[in-house]
């Protein structure tokens, strides 16, 4: 693994200032515009307190990683990760606001979600030319943006996972990887603060997607094909997300369930594990896979 890129570290703290510089402005904001979570009633019962916590704070940590890249990197270079941004951001800001707002429903149900998903990521293959690398990146880009969108479950939870996750890829790849990784990080720093229990504002669908599109082009940007390190440090990400497709599958084929509940996190609440045991437990496991994928990397 190598690491040294001065243009990276001016992303990170150009994203970390942005980021810190619109975190209160944009709490207030939400605050104003009745931006409230509406609480699955699949969830734990313990999570009910939290109905009405303002939503979508992941618009700033966006804002931030986007200026940093912007400011650090020609359009031409990194005019994909705007698609995924500005794309994934606008269908997370249709599920997390428009359709509470103006609708009956909770958001968007998952065939539209991943309809508009598909559409933004075939713009994003298009600026590829639909190369088999980017039509692999595209499917990488819809799992880990559904990945993350699930592990934001938990206050805390899925900034940390993204966080201590793609370290990893920072030490291990060059040019726009290591700099989109490092805004990234920069980025969600300030927003561990207001997300911290009792979270005063959850990252929401307009975040997580977005972070999780460009998680997955990053992922994508590294040697999956011949390195273990990558996937051994996506485990908690990858059980977040296929553990659901299986437990519906199995509720409808055999009538039960084969977890306690999904995604995992939730799984474990289910088991009587407190929320705070679960997060902790996940940020342990999670910085473990990151340091055997930095250990692996370098062998």
């Amino acid at each position: 693994m190598i690491w040294y890129s001065p243009a990276a570290l001016h992303a990170f703290w150009i994203a970390f200032g942005a980021s810190a510089l619109l975190a209160w402005p944009t709490l207030i904001l939400l605050r104003k515009v009745g931006s409230a979570s509406r609480i699955s009633p699949y969830a734990p019962e313990s999570h009910f307190k939290k109905e009405g916590t303002p939503n979508m704070g992941g618009l700033f940590v966006l804002a931030g990683s986007a200026i940093a890249i912007a400011v650090s990197e020609p359009i031409s270079q990194s005019a994909p990760i705007f698609i995924l941004l500005a794309g994934f951001a606008a269908i997370g800001f249709v599920d997390d606001f428009v359709m509470p707002r103006f609708t009956s429903k909770r958001g968007l149900g998952w065939i539209p979600k991943l309809v508009f998903q598909v559409v933004t990521v075939a713009l994003y293959a298009l600026w590829h030319d639909f190369s088999a690398a980017s039509l692999w990146a595209s499917f990488f880009v819809l799992f880990f943006a559904n990945a993350i969108n699930f592990a934001d479950g938990l206050d805390l939870l899925a900034s940390t996972l993204v966080i201590l996750a793609i370290v990893p890829f920072i030490l291990a790849l060059t040019g726009l990887g290591v700099l989109v990784g490092m805004a990234l990080v920069g980025a969600l720093l300030p927003f561990l603060v207001l997300n911290s229990p009792p979270a005063k504002l959850f990252m929401g669908d307009v975040g997580a997607l977005a972070i999780g599109a460009v998680f997955g082009h990053v992922f994508a940007s590294s040697p999956w094909q011949t390195a273990a390190w990558p996937w051994i440090v996506s485990v908690i990400l990858i059980l977040e997300l296929i553990m659901v497709p299986m437990q519906i599958a199995a509720v409808k084929t055999i009538k039960r369930r084969i977890f306690p509940a999904t995604p995992i996190h939730h799984g474990f609440e289910k088991l009587g594990w407190p929320e705070s045991k679960v997060l902790w437990t996940l940020i342990v496991v999670q910085a473990t896979l990151s340091m055997a994928a930095i250990t692996v990397g370098a062998l």
